[in-house]
């Protein structure tokens, strides 16, 4: 009906139609269609700044972050006035990791109540590892937009950052209520789950956001801790071994293959309970412990706390790999928490690539 209704549209508000066009094109994956749909609007002459968006967004889609600045820059400098340019183009540069030119272009507009705003600046200051900082945006921005599924969704990571794990779950849950197909939600869900002890929901967790995104091969990982820690070790193999075939070269690739060793060897002696519970988990934590019960981040890595920790024989941490995030269309990828130690508050923003 949309379509329908912009090319009727056409001859009477030609910029606004083709806009319209544009965002109905991206939205079905036709990009080179937007592009031309959004370059037709911006002929108009109109400073509009809902094209140069699309095309922002269309260079995103192709993996192309800085050109997505240049066109989001240039927009600026022509003098297209929007608030919407600066939170867009501060977030592509958080994308990518410069903090620091993100700032920039954030700076002097923080006496504002546009949501846009609110949730670039709380990204900036979650990624700087701010955690009250980040906290205190998105609580603004949460007046703004009490519903917003995105709001609670980053208000859950601060959470999981802070290490208050029952709020994190609280924040996660709504959020998906209003969001069921966020991948990053579900994931970050089941770490915040295995952490509380819950590994059959845990899985339930990973399961959905697997579904959601299948070629996201961090939650694979997670995974196979999940199986191995409710005692069903061939499914933790099978999860382990998939990681294995498609991971590139790596500590946690290594890590995977020692566990589907350790695993094998438990299968073989018929030791899938009890014994296993006592190898996994480990109930004193000690200098460097993550204190998970199983295991990102665009993602999710959070703060870690004493307790206990999942641990296969000597093979050194079994830790839940966080690095996985959902996208949303049109959107830079948002870094998750790499959960560190808690007392020094870590936060390593890190980017993984789907699996081959």
């Amino acid at each position: 009906d949309a379509f329908v209704c912009a090319n009727i549209a056409i001859p009477y508000t030609p910029p606004a139609a083709h806009l319209l066009l544009a965002q109905i094109a991206f939205k079905k994956g036709d990009l080179e269609g937007a592009e031309a749909e959004a370059r037709e609007a911006m002929s108009g002459g109109r400073r509009q700044a809902g094209p140069w968006l699309v095309l922002a967004d269309i260079s995103i889609a192709r993996g192309e972050p800085n050109e997505a600045i240049d066109v989001l820059t240039q927009a600026l400098d022509e003098g297209v006035t929007d608030h919407s340019l600066h939170a867009k183009l501060a977030i592509t540069y958080i994308w990518i990791g410069q903090f620091d030119q993100a700032g920039e272009v954030l700076q002097g507009l923080e006496d504002t109540n546009e949501l846009s705003l609110l949730l670039a600046f709380g990204r900036l200051a979650l990624s700087r590892e701010q955690w009250n900082e980040a906290r205190g945006w998105f609580e603004r921005a949460l007046i703004v937009d009490p519903d917003n599924p995105m709001i609670k969704l980053n208000l859950g990571f601060v959470a999981v950052s802070e290490g208050r794990l029952a709020d994190a779950q609280n924040f996660l849950e709504d959020s998906l209520s209003g969001n069921p197909r966020s991948f990053e939600g579900w994931d970050t869900l089941g770490m915040v789950l295995a952490r509380q002890g819950d590994a059959y929901s845990a899985i339930a967790a990973w399961e959905r956001a697997r579904e959601i995104n299948p070629a996201i091969i961090g939650v694979v990982y997670n995974l196979g801790l999940g199986y191995a820690q409710v005692g069903q070790l061939e499914k933790a193999i099978a999860h382990f071994e998939e990681f294995v075939a498609r991971a590139e070269p790596g500590p946690q690739r290594d890590q995977a293959q020692a566990l589907i060793e350790r695993l094998e060897l438990r299968v073989s002696q018929g030791r899938c309970t009890g014994k296993l519970g006592q190898l996994l988990y480990s109930t004193e934590c000690k200098g460097d412990c993550d204190g998970t019960s199983l295991q990102e981040t665009d993602g999710s890595r959070a703060p870690r706390r004493s307790g206990r920790r999942l641990l296969v024989d000597d093979t050194g941490d079994a830790e839940p790999d966080h690095r996985t995030r959902d996208r949303p269309t049109g959107t830079p990828h948002r870094p998750l928490p790499r959960y560190g130690d808690r007392d020094r508050g870590r936060l390593e923003v890190r980017r993984q690539q789907p699996g081959r």
